[in-house]
Formats: C-alpha cells, sequence, structure tokens
C-alpha cells in the first residue's frame, strides 16, 4: 500500500493460464472482472471485508457470462490498483481508502 492508508484484498486462481482483468466504475461500484482462468471456490470465491466499515459492501459475484467479478461499494473515482498475479496465482486489488 506504499505506506498509505488503504484496503488489499487478494484472489487466489485456481489454475494455470492468461489472466485477463477488466476494472471499471459502475457508478459508486468498483467491478474487478477476471477472464481466462478461474478463481479458487468460483461460484462464490470467499471474500472478507477488512476494510473496517471504509467499504459499503464488499460482494463477490459473476459478471454475465459467469466469470468471477469482485464488487466494490466505493465512490466512483476511488484510487486503487490491480496486480494481474500471473507471477503468483493471486490478484491482488489495493484500495486507497
Amino acid at each position: 500500500c506504499d505506506g498509505r492508508d488503504c484496503v488489499r484484498i487478494e484472489i487466489e486462481l485456481d489454475g494455470d493460464g492468461e489472466v485477463s482483468i477488466m476494472d471499471a466504475f459502475a457508478g459508486d461500484e468498483l467491478q474487478i472482472d477476471v477472464f481466462g482462468v478461474d478463481v479458487k471456490y468460483q461460484d462464490d470465491f470467499p471474500v472478507t471485508d477488512r476494510s473496517d466499515g471504509r467499504f459499503d459492501y464488499l460482494r463477490a459475484t459473476s459478471d454475465e457470462y459467469d466469470w468471477p467479478r469482485l464488487a466494490i461499494g466505493v465512490p466512483e473515482g476511488t484510487e486503487y490498483t490491480v496486480d494481474d498475479g500471473s507471477a503468483n496465482h493471486l490478484i491482488t486489488v489495493e484500495v486507497f481508502v
């Protein structure tokens, strides 16, 4: 988190493949979609909200094509970073709140 106040979320990948991530805001929801490789526990992959109330919500869902989606309730324009996990089978999302 570069010494700044942030919440880190990790999503464990299940298997090999070329990971593609699409991340964007849909209003006040940051959506992180994972394509090309499954995640552990694909249907309801576990996420734990450790934001101490800094997120309105944190949900593990899927998009319209059944690829995993992480939905985070934060104001549009909130700064964040995404590491695609290609090096260690772990997608890392950092949200600066």
